[in-house]
Parts: C-alpha cells; sequence; structure tokens
C-alpha cells in the first residue's frame, strides 16, 4: 500500500468513524473495561485464584474467563471452539463436573484433577506475563507452548495487562491479512511466532506520522473498518426454530445459544452472510445477518444477530424441494451451513441475490489492490453518474483503464474477483447498422429467434427485478437499494452508428415503460427458450460505452449524449501508477521508466500522450528482452509510441516532434531519433507525415 493510499484511509476514518459519538464512547468503554479487569484480577493475585474464580460454567459471572470471553468483548472479540479447548478447564452443567483439555483430547476429571490443571495453568501465566511485560518473545513463546490455552485467549490476556505494548488483533489470519497490507508479509514473517508478528504491526503504527498518537484501541478499529478486505466470499445459512429459545420470525433479529450447532460460524460470517428462515420444515424468509452481539442470561451465554433486508417468501416446504439441494436433511434446530447455489434455489421467489453490494469506499480499496490508478474523485464520479441515470460513456485515449473501470467497479461492487456474472464485456463491431448484433431477430426460415449474449444478459437482469422485493409493477421502488445490479459495457462503443444499432434503447430509455419490441408473437430460439415477444430496460441494468476519439470511430449525435453522462478519462498520472506496481510487489525498472515518464511528459503538453496500457508493456518487454536496456527502450520507443504521432502539419505536432527529437539526440536511442528526424523532414517537405514511409 503506497503512502497516499494510506492517508487517504487514515483521513477517511478519521471523518467517518473515529470523530463519531459511538467511536469515542466505544474508546472510552474500552479503556475503562481494560482498568476494570486489572484492578479485579490483578497480577499479584493470579496465583491464589480458586477454580469458581477462574471457570466459565459456574454461576459466577465475575471469573476470570468470563470477563476474557464476554464482559471484554467490546476491547476484542476471541473466537474460540469449547471453553476447556480455550481456557485448559471449564465447568461442564452437563456433567456436573470439570472439564479439562490434556494437550490431546477434553474430558471430565475429578475436582482434585480440575485443581491441578488450574494450578498448571496460574503459573504459566504469572511466568508469562512477567516475561511478556520486557517484551522477551523467546521466552512468550516457549511459556506459551506449555500453557493449555488457545492463542487467542493469550493474547486477549496480554492486551488487557499490557494495553498500550500489545494490540487487540488476536486472529492469526487477521494479523497476516493487515501486515500484507502494508507489505510486512515476507516470508521470514510468516513463519515467525504470532506475538512477533502482532509486534511488527504495532511497530508500523509506532513509525507512522499520523498513527503514532494514536491509542492502540483506535488503531485496531482502523485496521478492521478500514484495512480488513471485505471482498471475501459471503456465507450461507439454514435458520432453523423449533423452540421456545429462538424468536417466532427473526425479522429484526435472530437469537441464538452459543452451545447450539453453527454458532461460531454464523458469529464469523457477522456482517457478511446470508440466510434462509426455516420453521417446521417450512422456509418462510431470507435476509442478511448484520451485527451480532452477546449478552448473558440464567448463567448461558445468548446471541442476537441483526438481521437486514429481511423479505418473506411464499412458504417453501422443505420435501418439495429436497431433490434439488445438495442437503437432503436438516437437523436439530439451529445454524446450518448451505452452498451459495442451495440459497438461491431455496430463496428463488422473490429472488435475494447471494452476494452483499459493497460501499463505494471498498471499491475504491478493490480498484487500487489491482494495480490499476484512476483519481478517487473519478471513480466516485463514475459511481454517482451510475446512481444519476443507468448510461454511462467513458472516453478518453487508449490505455487509461476505461474497460477496465467498468470491469473493476463491477467486480468491487459485489466482491467478485473472475467470472462475475453481473457483468458481461461486448465488443462493439464497425459492421454494426441496426439492432439484430444486441438483441438478435427472428429467423423465418428456421422458424426460430436467434437470440445473443447481449439479450440473454438483458433478461436475466428482468428475471431478477421481476423477482426483488423491491419490484412493484414492473418498476423499482428504490432502485439505489437494489442489491441485483448488472452492467454491460459496450466495449469502443463508437467504431460503429450508436444511432443504427443502439436505437431501440436510446428511445426506450426516455419512455415511461422502457418497452423495446422484439417480435410480434413472441416465439422460441432453436433450443426451446422463450423470448417475450417485447421486453422492458429493467432499473437493474445499467449500460456503460468505452469510446475512442480518431479517424476510426464515429461521432455522437445530440441524441446519444443527451441520455448519458460522459466521462472523460484524461489524466494519466505514471508516478502513481508506479507507486501501485511496486507497492503489489511488481518490478519497474527506474532507469526505464525514468525515460518513459519524461517523454510522457513532452507528449502531454500537447495532448499526444499515452496511456497506462503502453507504459506496462513498455516495461514488460525491458524486463523480458535479452538486448541491452537502452536497445530494448529505443526499440520500444519507436514501436509503441511514435507510430501515433502523425497528421497535418500543426504546432502540437511539430513541436511535439522537435522536443522529442531534442531529448531523444544523445540518449542512446537512435533508431527512434532517427525515425522523429525522418517524420519532421516529411513534414516540412510535404505538409504532412505519419510514422509508415
Amino acid at each position: 500500500m503506497e503512502i497516499s493510499q494510506l492517508r487517504e484511509l487514515q483521513n477517511h476514518f478519521e471523518v467517518a468513524r473515529a470523530s463519531t459519538q459511538e467511536a469515542q464512547q466505544l474508546y472510552k468503554e474500552c479503556e475503562d473495561l481494560t482498568s476494570q479487569f486489572q484492578q479485579k484480577f490483578r497480577r499479584d493475585k493470579i496465583g491464589s485464584m480458586t477454580l469458581p474464580e477462574y471457570v466459565v460454567g459456574h454461576e459466577n459471572k465475575d471469573s476470570f474467563c468470563y470477563w476474557l470471553q464476554f464482559k471484554t468483548s467490546k476491547v476484542g472479540e476471541i473466537f474460540v471452539g469449547g471453553a476447556a479447548l480455550a481456557f485448559g478447564v471449564y465447568y461442564s452443567k452437563k456433567d456436573n463436573a470439570y472439564r479439562v483439555f490434556d494437550g490431546s483430547k477434553v474430558g471430565v476429571v475429578p475436582d482434585d484433577e480440575a485443581s491441578k490443571q488450574l494450578e498448571r495453568i496460574k503459573a504459566g501465566l504469572v511466568e508469562l506475563l512477567s516475561f511478556a511485560e520486557k517484551k522477551a518473545f523467546a521466552d512468550m513463546i516457549r511459556v506459551s507452548k506449555q500453557l493449555l490455552l488457545d492463542y487467542q485467549v493469550v493474547g486477549k490476556i496480554l492486551t488487557l495487562y499490557f494495553p498500550e505494548k500489545y494490540l487487540g488483533v488476536f486472529s492469526n489470519g487477521h494479523v497476516n491479512e493487515f501486515l500484507e497490507s502494508f507489505g510486512k508479509l515476507d516470508d521470514k514473517t510468516k513463519d515467525s511466532h504470532i506475538f512477533e508478528r502482532r509486534s511488527i504491526l504495532l511497530e508500523f503504527k509506532e513509525n507512522d506520522e499520523i498513527m503514532k498518537n494514536w491509542t492502540n484501541k483506535k488503531y485496531v478499529d482502523f485496521l478492521y473498518k478500514e484495512i480488513l478486505k471485505t471482498h471475501v466470499p459471503a456465507s450461507y445459512f439454514v435458520l432453523r426454530t423449533g423452540s421456545e429459545e429462538y424468536s417466532d420470525q427473526p425479522e429484526s433479529k435472530y437469537n441464538f445459544k452459543e452451545s447450539i450447532p453453527g454458532s461460531v460460524q454464523l458469529r464469523v460470517a457477522e456482517n457478511n452472510g446470508w440466510f434462509v428462515y426455516l420453521e417446521k420444515d417450512v422456509f418462510y424468509g431470507t435476509g442478511r445477518i448484520g451485527k451480532i452481539s452477546s449478552y448473558e442470561k440464567d448463567g448461558v451465554t445468548y446471541y442476537d444477530a441483526e438481521i437486514l433486508d429481511y423479505i418473506k417468501i411464499d412458504p417453501v416446504k422443505f420435501d418439495t424441494i429436497k431433490d434439488r439441494l445438495s442437503f437432503k436433511s436438516i437437523g436439530q434446530p439451529g445454524i446450518q451451513r448451505i452452498s451459495e447455489a442451495d440459497f438461491k434455489i431455496i430463496a428463488k421467489s422473490p429472488k435475494i441475490p447471494a452476494l452483499t453490494l459493497h460501499p463505494i469506499e471498498d471499491i475504491v480499496k478493490y480498484i487500487k489492490s489491482k494495480g490499476f490508478f484512476f483519481p478517487i474523485e473519478t471513480i466516485i464520479n463514475y459511481h454517482t453518474c451510475l446512481l444519476t441515470k443507468p448510461f454511462v460513456i467513458l472516453s478518453g485515449i487508449t490505455g487509461t483503464g476505461k474497460t477496465k473501470l467498468a470491469e473493476l467497479y463491477a467486480n468491487g461492487l459485489y466482491g467478485i474477483e473472475k467470472d462475475n456474472p453481473y457483468y458481461r464485456k461486448v465488443a462493439v463491431q464497425s459492421n454494426w447498422s441496426d439492432s439484430k448484433p444486441l438483441l438478435g431477430y427472428y429467423n423465418p426460415f428456421i422458424g426460430a429467434y436467434h437470440t445473443t449474449p447481449f439479450l440473454q444478459f438483458v433478461l436475466k437482469a428482468i428475471e431478477d427485478c421481476d423477482s426483488c422485493g423491491l419490484n412493484n409493477g414492473g418498476k423499482c421502488s428504490d432502485s439505489t437499494k437494489c442489491s441485483s445490479k448488472y452492467f454491460v459495457c459496450l466495449d469502443e462503443m463508437n467504431l460503429a452508428h450508436v444511432e443504427y444499432y443502439f436505437a431501440d434503447f436510446l428511445s426506450a430509455m426516455e419512455t415511461e415503460n422502457k418497452t423495446i419490441n422484439l417480435h410480434p408473437a413472441g416465439t422460441k430460439t432453436e433450443e426451446g427458450t422463450s423470448i417475450p415477444s417485447k421486453i422492458r430496460i429493467p432499473d437493474n441494468f445499467y449500460v456503460i460505452g468505452t469510446v475512442n476519439i480518431d479517424e476510426t470511430t464515429k461521432e455522437f449525435s445530440p441524441k446519444v449524449l443527451d441520455r448519458a453522462n460522459t466521462i472523460e478519462l484524461d489524466i494519466v498520472d505514471l508516478e502513481k501508477w508506479k507507486e501501485i506496481q511496486l507497492s503489489l510487489g511488481i518490478k519497474i525498472n527506474e532507469e526505464a521508466f525514468k525515460v518513459i515518464n519524461e517523454i510522457h511528459s513532452i507528449l502531454r503538453k500537447y495532448s499526444l500522450h499515452f496511456g497506462y496500457r503502453v507504459c506496462n508493456e513498455i516495461i514488460k518487454y525491458i524486463e523480458n528482452s535479452k538486448l541491452s536496456l537502452y536497445e530494448s527502450l529505443d526499440l520500444e520507443i519507436k514501436q509503441k509510441i511514435l507510430p501515433k504521432l502523425s497528421g497535418d502539419d500543426n504546432p502540437r505536432l511539430r513541436k511535439s516532434l522537435e522536443e522529442l527529437n531534442q531529448y531523444l539526440t544523445g540518449r542512446q536511442c537512435e533508431q527512434s531519433r532517427t525515425k522523429v528526424a525522418n517524420m519532421l523532414e516529411k513534414l516540412n517537405q510535404y505538409g504532412f507525415t505519419s510514422f509508415y514511409d
């Protein structure tokens, strides 16, 4: 991550999160809870703790482990399996006895064996904290290996006793992800102990000009709110009721015990899980999992999961669709993980997309993570244009990332890396003269409709729009909340006359019902798929056209321009591009880049510059070449940059060639310099020049 991107994230965090009353209250609560924990469980008193004062499972809600897992959850969540595995020993109400973990298995033991286990744990904790105070990692690692405690539990203990020395990031995966984001996760670091990796993560904060003044809790909040990658696959569940401990209808929240099957999986899926609701073997609704909070009642831990986007569906009996599902039975009441495909089958009516739409801030981060540079203002402008009207034109010189912006935005919106079913690119051909290449046509010779990928894409969007809970008589009640958006990119849109092949769409856009007629009676394809006689442009369908302006393309008419927002991608910042490549571990030959960037600056003055694609391909050519640096560079300047300089004599072209000629003189780029000199001579002699003789 380059420093400019880090500063953007820090600024966004300060404004949108850290300065809010909610965040300030959280930081204060965490500080108070940490202080209360330290006072209640003083280090010098650890050795005298009794079993009831240590374990969970008794009625005692003030025990050491109870505080670790529940009362200090705002300081940091720990996701662990059984209590014995996590804390070494706990009290089982079911067995009316203590259960311990001996390093390989969990079993019921007499009270005296449980006491011996606790003595070992206490001795280990005292020794661990003594070394932790000095950050003696070698000794800490040695002691922790002997402690029969989960590594996340150990991490939280360190954070509660030494909040200024140890971060409240307990998950091994999260630590690695944060380090990787900051470019601090090499092979050596990956193999180091989590104590050491958490320390490296803290050192990064202390060496940063902005974050060094933050508290550790604020820093951890920043890591989770701004850095943690959100583009992870969603999880899908069946939430099954069956007893009085569950909510009758989880329309606003879903309440569950810690001990029920699937509890840990659902908690891990916080803010990134979808569910279908089942009661007495009948599916009644679908929704999304939001924030999850915990509380205690009668010595039992419960969780409340916030329910978002809950929609009732027509009741569906499990037995009527189980043959189409990958799971053929449902076990005891609880939480059952299912596949995305199963979710879609169950939630078909109405169809609820199984993917979370990510906010614009996440999309910006996603695009940068893929090695592409667009000013944040450009991405936000593009996002706003799509919300305003579903037809956007991206113009600019070749190689500036117009098509890539359309693709990456759609992928970032859904968190999909490749094969995004909600995005399709259609390459426009110069011979398109009517709507057939897009909408297909009826073939009377075979008595069937010849369809197209574009038409199938539209029909899929219509299907999802019609089954959406926001649909009202064919119209979306609020398209900004629609979570089933389809994006089609008409690549090089103006290779053909847009007014010809896109006429039906342009006209329909301005009508109330947005209807396009396909065939008078409706028909089927050769494969037997029904094609309606007419379609409407659904509210969840977005068209993006990419255009180049040169002698091979067609001009736009006012009819087209009036119906679209046109965004010009004219900013090509090679320095920013290089920063992103380096942050991703891509090698850049600095000497070659310097020459490329200087040539780009010369041409930029006359609006004859090139895009990122040219720069990237020159760098790759040099990396693959067996020739010397300047031999390779000379060839690529001649092969990639000069062919685009042509035209009648004018100040822009003449001055750009003259400055290039001057720049290349004496730079070991003789082939390129000779070519530029010849082009200048042709310009003087004929009043016109081109790369080709």
